[in-house]
């Protein structure tokens, strides 16, 4: 029998009406071990779904209505994309667009351009949004989505013809580095719905996070860097604001190196 199995079996039902055992730092510690074992696919939904004890709330049936939800909403995302691309074969995107300040200056300076941006936090979405409407910029739309979502809904025929990628979260622990947006098999799906010779630029204030993603980016079949490309546009952003130094990367989309 296992550690976790033991624990599990120990009457904590009972501990928990007595208010020493309850609060006691070796209860708490047992009261810790004895958390079911979650699978690692659930994990991240469990986690947010604990209560003030620590125990998980929801059931495996909670877990399948997430995942219903998400498959809904990814159906609305494709639906709309489909709908804003219509008459439309390429575009401009700011991959985890914020407030919108960047890019809205962007597409104010560039009118022949259609640009797109995308966020995961709704408020966030909703203040680049009030910033389009109030500039008026109809060459300018934002999106709630999550980058592989996003990737996956747009319309067969939508080719991204430069992309910024600005002060994303540079996740500096390594077992987090599946979490960084410039991971190799991202580039890839990146490459795949990018033009030939189209931009990437990238910008950060971290630079191990920096060295990385140029070593990830130098080693892909599909993107060249090009160190001696000047960046595009400059606009006043709040991380730029913040950071006392940043490092920039440019690369391009070679047609001659497979996907």
């Amino acid at each position: 029998m296992s550690r976790h199995e033991r624990l599990r079996k120990r009457p904590f039902d009972t501990l928990e009406d007595n208010s020493y055992f309850a609060h006691s730092p070796i209860f708490s510690i047992q009261r810790h071990l004895a958390r079911p074992l979650v699978p690692a696919s659930q994990k991240f939904f469990h986690l947010q779904c604990r209560d003030r004890s620590g125990f998980p709330t929801e059931t495996m049936s909670d877990y399948a209505g997430h995942l219903r939800r998400a498959r809904i909403r990814q159906a609305s995302l494709r639906d709309a994309l489909a709908e804003h691309f219509a008459e439309r074969d390429e575009f401009v995107l700011e991959i985890g667009c914020g407030h919108g300040h960047f890019l809205a200056a962007y597409a104010a300076a560039h009118p022949e351009e259609h640009c797109v941006g995308f966020d995961l936090v709704t408020r966030r979405i909703a203040r680049a949004e009030k910033k389009r409407r109030d500039r008026e910029l109809n060459n300018l739309a934002f999106f709630k989505a999550e980058v592989d979502e996003f990737l996956f809904g747009l319309p067969a025929h939508v080719r991204i013809t430069r992309i910024f990628l600005l002060f994303p979260d540079p996740w500096p622990k390594k077992r987090h580095w599946k979490h960084r947006l410039t991971r190799y098999d991202r580039l890839e799906r990146l490459a795949a719905r990018t033009s030939d010779h189209g931009d990437l630029f990238f910008r950060t204030d971290d630079h191990p996070f920096f060295e990385w993603t140029e070593e990830t980016i130098r080693t892909h079949p599909a993107w060249e860097v090009v160190p001696e490309r000047p960046w595009p546009f400059e606009a006043d952003t709040v991380f730029q604001g913040f950071a006392p130094r940043h490092y920039s990367l440019c690369a391009i989309r070679c047609p001659s190196k497979p996907t």
